[in-house]
């Protein structure tokens, strides 16, 4: 199976153009996690771009793809909001089975071989709530254009669409006919493209089409993610933490890419595992980088920096150093927070001192993490965790919280409540470590 992506740049071809991303140096580490990971388990990766793409993604960031076809500067006419549009380009030029992977894909196995050899594959089946049907009913009206298998979903017989993060198969013909017909779908409707939301209508001539035309021929998906999502109702597809033990494929959707939290995340894995990786980023986003940051970008680095954060958790002077010691040690205790439970250990809880705590106008309190760059993200706090950080206000075993939380209770728990605390308690620890609030150590 020939595994390909694909990237066109549009009409405002610049590096720092964020694509939909929080910030531009999140949109380019995304690729090079994106294109490296598959690279790992398949031999043949193929790229899709144009002239600008093959600059950034090989010249400048030297991604490994065993072969790239500078063909999608002939989209450059069309608007920057059409941008499945290269999807629906490459897709039209595949004449083996192939499978596409969306470049804020991130894979932490080889897909099983059963799924990869079926005629039509999807990341996963979604029903289409009153989200999607808000953005139709604004597009429908103004359309010259409707291809009669959208009937059945404009009627609302059919609320079905398929997410694509994924998508391919060994029927090349089928989507041959699907590309043209979603070609079809966009270009008799350029009389209309000022009138509607394009960025909105990507939705409908790639993920809904492709659904109407595989059940208008009666034709089978398979899905990657088994059960119906519903298309506004994702959860845990850009959660790291979760990577490798109970995640293994990310889809880092919309939202997500918008997300500090997630963002700062995927710096966070790439800088732990290949510290090589950012340097090459910094070299193309951050030219002058030397002259903020003083950093070497080796795993040597990375592992003098955890063990001098071990000693120096209290230290309130914040440097660029200290944020990147932080990132690094609390990747590592999130991952063996699990481990002491298991083993019955009594950790030690520590608030960090590169967050803020603020009371806010309304009443309550949020947290903010300081971070590396510029964007830095911030929660608000509900009650349970407000007693939970005034009670870390001095460090304390597991133990010693989990008895300064009984105090607050007027009559002592049940054994059942108390075993629900228990969990809660836990949850709670191993949230705010993801977030950076605090750490556990033996």
């Amino acid at each position: 199976m020939k595994v390909i992506q694909s990237f066109w740049g549009g009409q405002h071809k610049s590096i720092q153009n964020s694509y939909g991303w929080l910030d531009y140096k999140f949109h380019w580490l995304g690729w090079m996690l994106s294109c490296h990971q598959l690279v790992k388990y398949y031999n043949d990766v193929e790229l899709y771009t144009d002239e600008f793409g093959y600059d950034i993604l090989i010249c400048k960031l030297h991604l490994p793809y065993t072969k790239v076809h500078v063909i999608l500067d002939e989209l450059n006419n069309l608007p920057n909001d059409l941008w499945a549009m290269a999807k629906i380009k490459t897709y039209s030029m595949q004449k083996e089975p192939f499978l596409h992977v969306d470049g804020d894909v991130f894979i932490f196995e080889p897909f099983p071989e059963e799924f990869i050899n079926s005629p039509l594959i999807a990341q996963n089946r979604e029903f289409t709530t009153t989200y999607y049907r808000v953005m139709w009913d604004k597009i429908y009206p103004n359309l010259e254009y409707l291809p009669e298998q959208m009937e059945s979903f404009h009627q609302g017989r059919n609320n079905l669409a398929y997410n694509m993060g994924i998508v391919g198969g060994n029927d090349v013909s089928f989507f041959k006919r699907y590309s043209r017909l979603s070609s079809d779908f966009v270009y008799q409707n350029s009389q209309i493209w000022d009138k509607i939301n394009l960025f909105n209508f990507n939705v409908f001539f790639e993920q809904v089409l492709f659904c109407e035309c595989a059940d208008s021929e009666e034709k089978t998906i398979d899905v990657l993610i088994n059960g119906d999502i519903g298309d506004n109702e994702y959860t845990g597809f850009g959660d790291f933490d979760a990577v490798p033990d109970n995640r293994r494929y990310l889809h880092l959707i919309g939202v997500f890419k918008r997300d500090a939290w997630t963002c700062y995340k995927m710096l966070q894995y790439c800088w732990y595992h290949h510290p090589e990786w950012i340097k090459t980023l910094f070299d193309l986003t951050i030219p002058d980088w030397s002259q903020k940051f003083d950093f070497r970008f080796t795993k040597d680095e990375n592992d003098e920096l955890i063990e001098w954060y071990a000693k120096h958790l209290e230290e309130e002077e914040i440097t660029a150093t200290r944020l990147l010691a932080r990132d690094l040690f609390t990747y590592e205790q999130i991952r063996k927070i699990d481990s002491y439970e298991q083993e019955g250990l009594d950790y030690k809880i520590t608030l960090l001192p590169e967050i803020m705590i603020r009371e806010k106008q309304n009443g309550g309190h949020n947290v903010s993490t300081k971070e590396i760059f510029e964007y830095s993200f911030s929660i608000d706090l509900d009650q349970m965790s407000e007693v939970i950080l005034y009670e870390l206000s001095t460090s304390r075993l597991k133990s010693e919280l989990y008895a300064a939380m009984l105090s607050h209770f007027e009559t002592a728990p049940s054994p059942e409540d108390a075993e629900k605390l228990q969990a809660v308690l836990l949850e709670h620890i191993k949230y705010y470590i993801g977030l950076k609030i605090i750490t556990i150590y033996i």
